[in-house]
C-alpha cells in the first residue's frame, strides 16, 4: 500500500510506504521488550530466543500485517509474525 505525501522542496506527490499505522501497534514495539529477541545472529536462531520471539508475536494484535509484509518485501532477516528467513522463504517459494 501507498500514499501519496507532498514533498516539502518542491510540493510534488510522491508515492511511500505506509508502515507506521500497523508497526506502532506491534506486540514487538511495547515498552519493555527487547527488540534483539527478533534479529538473532543466524538464520537459524537458538530455540530459546525464536520461541520468545514466537510467544511475543503469538499475542500480537497485527500478526497477520506482519507476516504478510515480510513476505511482500522479501524480508531477509529476523523474525517477523514469528516466522524465520528460512520459513519465509518456503512460504514464498515452496519447499524445495
Amino acid at each position: 500500500m501507498t500514499i501519496a505525501a507532498a514533498r516539502p522542496a518542491t510540493g510534488r506527490k510522491t508515492a511511500r510506504p505506509v508502515i507506521g499505522y500497523w508497526t506502532e501497534r506491534a506486540a514487538c514495539r511495547a515498552p519493555g521488550t527487547d527488540p534483539e529477541v527478533f534479529f538473532p545472529a543466524s538464520d537459524t536462531p537458538p530455540p530459546a530466543q525464536l520461541s520468545a520471539a514466537r510467544q511475543i508475536c503469538a499475542r500480537c494484535p497485527v500478526q497477520v500485517r506482519c507476516l504478510e509484509w515480510a513476505l511482500h518485501t522479501g524480508e531477509p532477516a529476523g523474525i517477523w509474525a514469528g516466522t524465520t528467513p528460512a520459513e519465509r522463504r518456503i512460504l514464498r517459494n515452496g519447499p524445495r
